[in-house]
């Protein structure tokens, strides 16, 4: 059940940074006074993450209806506009300035990326049952808030003197009890019926551990490198998955496919000038 899976990863990076303020401060009881003070003495700046981590479960289940209303790879093709969508909310919140050549980039980035996917979703089959409409406008809609999502805890992990870690328990706060509702909204029956680790596996857990590591990378990259860059990182990181699974899974690119690493790696060397 993939919403137990994001609700446990978010526990263990709950948890991680808890213990991460203890070291930080050096012992639990100056621990547990830093986080009174911080979380709830300032419980108005504590109350600004509510936002951000309203958004990230919104998209989440976004995800899930346009999924189940598109091809995989349709649904993933559309969600890349994020990429547009963070840099505009990145000027509009951040006050951020790109000069022309990174807007192309942009845009070029999302065209590689749409012609890398363009292999799977020419194969990729339809749901039965689905509205493409409804897809279309979940992925749009998810593609959207992850990008408002990520300029916000971008603003609020560079402002202010708190630390990386104690902002992630300030998120994980709100974002723990919103995927619990998400959870009884679409696994309450099957929970009911087989369990809340029905299903799961040792590669599961790892599944957990690995996504969960890589949240706490994605903070410490919106907070050192800003959220364009962690776009960039993630069309990459797609790019060398489609490579491994050259020799892994017998994945047969086509000239289209290497036409789109050479775009995307086009886009990457516009915005870095």
């Amino acid at each position: 059940m993939t919403t137990v899976v994001v609700l446990l990863q978010e526990v263990f990076k709950l948890v991680f940074c808890l213990m991460m303020v203890v070291n930080d401060v050096q012992g639990p009881a100056v621990g547990l006074a830093t986080l009174h003070r911080e979380v709830w003495l300032g419980r108005r700046e504590t109350s600004k993450l509510a936002l951000p981590a309203l958004c990230y479960t919104i998209q989440n289940n976004l995800v899930f209806v346009a999924v189940s209303n598109l091809s995989a790879a349709a649904a993933q093709v559309l969600y890349q506009t994020k990429t547009i969508t963070t840099a505009l909310f990145s000027v509009l919140i951040l006050g951020k300035v790109f000069r022309k050549l990174q807007w192309l980039s942009f845009v070029v980035l999302s065209v590689g990326v749409v012609l890398v996917q363009n292999q799977d979703a020419k194969s990729a089959t339809m749901p039965a049952g689905s509205s493409p409409v409804l897809g279309v406008a979940a992925a749009l809609s998810a593609a959207a808030l992850s990008g408002f999502a990520g300029v916000f805890l971008e603003l609020m992990f560079t402002s202010g003197a708190v630390s990386l870690w104690l902002r992630n328990v300030q998120l994980g706060m709100f974002a723990i009890p919103l995927q619990l509702l998400a959870i009884l909204q679409h696994d309450r029956v099957a929970m009911r019926e087989h369990g809340v680790f029905y299903g799961f596996h040792p590669s599961t857990w790892m599944l957990v551990f690995v996504q969960a590591a890589g949240g706490m990378l994605a903070a410490v990259v919106i907070k050192y490198a800003g959220n364009i860059l962690k776009t960039f990182a993630t069309v990459l990181a797609i790019l060398c998955t489609c490579l491994v699974s050259i020799p892994l899974f017998a994945f047969q690119p086509t000239l289209l496919f290497w036409v789109g690493v050479a775009v995307v790696i086009t886009a990457v060397w516009m915005y870095s000038r």
